[in-house]
């Protein structure tokens, strides 16, 4: 494994999967923390999304020093920038929105773990938690983050090269859901009636996460403080995509 530090984030040059994430993991880990010792790196697995794999290492003895390491879903790069996620993820931890990032490979990256509890969403409604959600959305609405990209709706496009993955003719049901069954064409007609109503709201054009579900919402007790992770589909979108 070799790193490319020309540049002010490492980069090595190799490639994980499933079968080799939490050995060669630990080689990527033991880069960013020197100081920790190798026979006492502990690996817990975590889950991130429907494709990406993602692992955590701690020192024994230090399970709050936590270093991810995340494997990016197979094909995924076909509707997300991954060049445009870094620069968004290091941009947001320099704005203290989100952790450090210590490296990349090949098919993922490496990073800081945010601690926190996730929020269900009984606790969603609760007045204070809600308050302090709606506080750090409206900060993040209000970042500068990857000004090398023009202020224009990504989200939209990101969710057309999504849909042209599935088949076309693949019909996809889950009991429960409001929708009773679902293909590409009927999604695609979805997205592009959400895109009409949006357009006629005349909302802002920030910068959103895109993805805030419960699950991408941690309370830090410890702090008092909301926290938003895996930024993975943010970009700029209509604020009132976010809301």
């Amino acid at each position: 494994m070799s790193a490319d530090s020309g540049n002010e984030l490492k980069y090595f040059n190799v490639c994980l999967d499933a079968n080799n994430i939490r050995e060669k993991g630990i080689e990527i880990v033991k880069a960013v923390r020197s100081e920790w010792n190798p026979d006492e790196v502990i690996a817990k697995p975590f889950t991130d999304g429907l494709t990406n794999i993602l692992m955590g290492y701690y020192s024994k003895g230090n399970p709050r020093d936590i270093v991810l390491v995340r494997m990016n879903g197979e094909k995924s790069e076909v509707f997300i920038d991954r060049e445009a996620e870094l620069r968004i993820m290091i941009a947001l931890h320099k704005f203290k929105f989100g952790p450090r990032v210590y490296c990349a490979f090949g098919n993922g990256i490496c990073y800081g773990f945010e601690n926190g509890e996730v929020l269900n969403k009984h606790q969603m409604y609760d007045p204070k938690i809600s308050m302090k959600i709606a506080e750090k959305m409206a900060k993040m609405h209000t970042l500068k983050v990857d000004e090398t990209r023009e202020k224009e709706v990504e989200i939209l496009e990101m969710t057309r090269k999504a849909l042209a993955l599935l088949p076309p003719n693949k019909v996809y049901s889950k009991p429960g859901s409001s929708m009773k069954e679902w293909c590409q064409k009927s999604l695609s007609e979805e997205a592009e009636l959400v895109e009409s109503k949006l357009s006629k709201f005349n909302s802002p054009i920030v910068f959103c996460h895109n993805d805030l579900l419960p699950e991408n919402i941690l309370y830090d007790r410890e702090n008092d403080e909301i926290k938003f992770i895996d930024f993975e589909y943010a970009g700029y979108n209509y604020r009132s995509f976010d809301i």
